[in-house]
């Protein structure tokens, strides 16, 4: 059931149509775009989280494997496994434990994270690239690979989440996160996000690689949706903070207004809590006092509006809570690494992303042909 708008949203689009017209949707200034509709669903912190980074994915599809078989993956991209058949073993870098994986099972390796799958503990692993470089020939199909004993079979695929160092999710997600199949299938959401990730990657049809990486973006979020800290064990600081009633809620009132005067005793005020507790409370779950958090909050969404708006420095300053762009920039370039200006101009010199492309999992850039999975 949608929830509907209410207060000044509502006003005004009722006052659009009062007049004899509808909104102007062609104006695409940010302080008109803000008064869209939205259901309070919609304003939490881990949305506006969400929304400022984009997601690039790649997928190379099926693997048939057969024990003896194991496989190593050192790279910058995050990973996804679906298991189709039989299992597998997963061990992460800096996760406690081995996974055991069965049909219906999702695994989601967070980027940067260097991983191993093998069909049981000790059976030697091969770099992916090698796995990968045989099925380049002719018309993609699976990827084989193994001994020839026992098959399993997986559905894979990797993304990128732009922009990560300067992003809340930096820390905020987990090694790995393991979504357990019913009865050895797996959950609706899984299984229809993946079919329709193989009917697209098949097809090779224009706007191909947007529609992937819509569907991977959904695959991801709700995967991080279903393991929420209250039903997921070992939950990292940023996602326990966000389900404290108290804490979380000041967490979303620095997200929805960036640009306010925020201090700590406002923000204790905002959740009924003593200045000193909340500054403690939140510093505990968090792992850094609440201004720093919001400095951090106001460059990662900086950093959006500078990627996807043309506004003036001074504008995008304002907007995330700097009276001046001297103080701004200082702030920008101490946490990114270079100055605001600069950060705009190197993202506008990138070249766009073919349609489909092998991402760099191999040094010296040798491989950047086209793969699909039929």
């Amino acid at each position: 059931m949608c929830s509907s708008a209410g207060g000044p949203e509502r006003a005004y689009f009722e006052t659009a149509v009062a007049n004899g017209r509808p909104p102007d949707m062609k104006d695409t200034r940010p302080e008109l775009l803000e008064r869209l509709p939205q259901g309070a669903a919609t304003r939490d912190a881990l949305t506006d989280a969400l929304d400022g980074v984009a997601l690039r994915s790649w997928i190379p599809g099926r693997l048939e494997l057969t024990a003896p078989w194991g496989i190593h993956v050192a790279t910058h991209w995050g990973w996804f496994y679906l298991v189709a058949r039989n299992g597998c073993v997963v061990e992460v870098d800096g996760h406690d434990a081995p996974l055991s994986a069965g049909p219906g099972d999702l695994i989601i390796v967070s980027q940067g994270r260097g991983h191993r799958l093998r069909d049981t503990a000790g059976s030697p692993v091969t770099p992916i690239q090698d796995l990968l470089d045989r099925g380049r020939s002719g018309r993609p199909g699976p990827h084989v690979h193994g001994g020839g004993g026992a098959a399993t079979r997986l559905f894979c695929g990797c993304f990128l989440l732009d922009a990560l160092e300067q992003s809340t999710w930096h820390t905020a997600l987990p090694a790995v996160m393991h979504v357990k199949g019913e009865r050895q299938q797996a959950w609706p959401y899984v299984d229809h996000v993946v079919r329709l990730l193989e009917a697209e990657v098949a097809t090779e049809e224009p706007a191909g690689q947007s529609i992937i990486n819509c569907l991977v973006r959904v695959l991801f979020m709700k995967t991080l949706q279903s393991c929420w800290p209250e039903r997921s064990a070992g939950p990292t600081r940023w996602l326990r903070a966000l389900a404290d009633p108290d804490i979380g809620r000041a967490i979303g009132l620095m997200h929805s207004e960036p640009g306010a005067p925020w201090t700590v005793a406002a923000l204790a005020d905002r959740v009924a809590m003593a200045r000193s507790t909340f500054a403690a409370r939140f510093t505990e779950l968090m792992g850094q006092p609440p201004l720093e958090y919001l400095t951090q909050w106001r460059i990662q969404k900086a950093c959006f509006l500078l990627r996807t708006t043309r506004a003036e420095l001074k504008k995008v300053a304002a907007q995330v809570g700097y009276e001046s762009t001297s103080a701004f920039s200082k702030a920008f370039a101490h946490w990114v690494g270079t100055a605001p200006g600069a950060y705009r101009r190197a993202r506008d010199a990138a070249p766009a992303s073919p349609s489909v492309c092998m991402p760099p999992l191999w040094s010296g850039g040798r491989r950047t042909a086209t793969s699909a999975v039929s």
